[in-house]
């Protein structure tokens, strides 16, 4: 046997790991409520990790104790949502159903919709891609239906 070695690193491996300043920073995650009418959108934006569980439940319970007409929650800046993440979406859409809120995603985020495909979600969740689609669904699910519309207009 030959003498051995040690691995020979190439010139680009060096120049990647000397520099950590090119190696991208997890966007902390923020939520917003939003009101438009008797709607409620609930904006996510950044990254949303197991650190931000906690954070997003809460607007999330928040969102759907608040009885809104419709919750759409607009995913479209989200740039990473980890498994806890689509775990808390799946649970306020079991919350939001049983409180008779209904509930819808909206994204054309591929970091989210991969997930959801991948995973199969995309049929327990209601997905929007298209904007035109969620405005629809939030505006036909934001209006109260003729009997409610009748009852409150009746003196």
């Amino acid at each position: 046997m030959g003498p051995t070695r040690s691995p020979r690193r190439s010139r680009h491996t060096t120049e990647l790991w000397s520099d950590y300043s090119r190696i991208p920073m997890p966007r902390e995650g923020s939520e917003e409520a939003v009101w438009q009418g008797d709607a409620l959108i609930v904006v996510l934006r950044g990254d949303f990790d197991s650190t931000r569980k906690a954070s997003l439940r809460a607007c999330l319970a928040a969102a759907i104790a608040a009885r809104p007409r419709a919750l759409l929650v607009d995913a479209t800046t989200m740039t990473f949502g980890s498994a806890s993440t689509l775990w808390e979406l799946l649970t306020a859409q079991a919350d939001a159903r049983r409180d008779g809120v209904p509930f819808a995603i909206h994204t054309t985020a591929y970091a989210i919709l991969r997930p959801l495909r991948t995973l199969g979600l995309n049929t327990s969740l209601a997905v929007h891609r298209r904007p035109s689609d969620a405005r629809r669904w939030f505006q036909e699910a934001g209006m109260p239906s003729e009997t409610e519309a009748s009852r409150r207009d009746s003196p």
